[in-house]
């Protein structure tokens, strides 16, 4: 029997094969998206990158040209990942690439050429951010061992702080395909709450959830954890 939703999620079920992509400040010197954390660089340290960034090649329309020429179905593209630098125009931070001297919101781009050619798009959002002020660092992986001097770490703001940018990329770039999650809301910042998902849901009724938020989504996404993964029957490797 073939699984379905049953509404506008089941796009999912037939477009298998995506593009992940990771992107932002962090490349500027050759790392990857966790270098804030690996070297134990402060904000002071880190935030000046963001006045190096200008990606004066980046194209939408080449990016899109590789995918369909690749014959990828959607493209899940990395809004903001645990450093916090935000590669949309939020109203939520002034650490955002529309403050960098690239000065242009990549995410509205990629919208727009996603549109043209009917290619699902799925924002990537870190449910940690090693730049708010009030996120409740604890030393846990990926977090800093304690907020800095004149950071105070209060959960309330700070997932207000969340609410509004997953607001902004609900309503402000179309229809969009997903919501990925990650960094574990439940798991890493201890917060469980539906509601995210559920105004995402009202939002966006054919965006598909993964597991990596406040609450369980529509699929999960096994990452070094076997256990998430059900084998009805042995596989033979040879």
């Amino acid at each position: 029997m073939q699984f379905s939703f049953g509404d506008g999620r089941d796009w999912f079920l037939s477009r298998r094969f995506g593009l992940f992509t990771t992107w932002g400040i962090h490349a500027i010197d050759g790392w990857h998206e966790q270098m804030q954390y690996r070297r134990g660089l402060s904000k002071a340290a880190y935030r000046p990158l963001m006045n190096r960034f200008n990606p004066v090649r980046f194209s939408a329309p080449d990016w899109l040209d590789f995918i369909e020429t690749h014959g990828l179905e959607y493209l899940c593209f990395v809004t903001k990942h645990i450093d916090g630098f935000c590669l949309w125009d939020t109203q939520q931070t002034d650490f955002k690439v529309t403050n960098s001297p690239f000065g242009r919101d990549v995410f509205a781009e990629l919208a727009a050429e996603c549109h043209r050619r009917n290619i699902p798009l799925v924002p990537y959002f870190s449910t940690i951010d090693n730049d708010h002020p009030a996120y409740p660092h604890r030393g846990g992986a990926y977090e800093k061992a304690e907020p800095e001097p004149g950071e105070t770490a209060d959960i309330d703001t700070y997932l207000a702080f969340v609410r509004a940018q997953v607001e902004e990329l609900c309503t402000g770039y179309g229809r969009i395909g997903g919501f990925w999650w990650d960094c574990g809301g439940i798991k890493r910042v201890g917060v469980r709450d539906e509601s995210f998902n559920a105004r995402i849901r009202e939002l966006q009724p054919g965006a598909v959830i993964n597991n990596r938020g406040f609450s369980e989504g529509d699929f999960t996404t096994p990452e070094r954890d076997l256990s998430l993964i059900h084998i009805s029957e042995p596989t033979r490797l040879n």
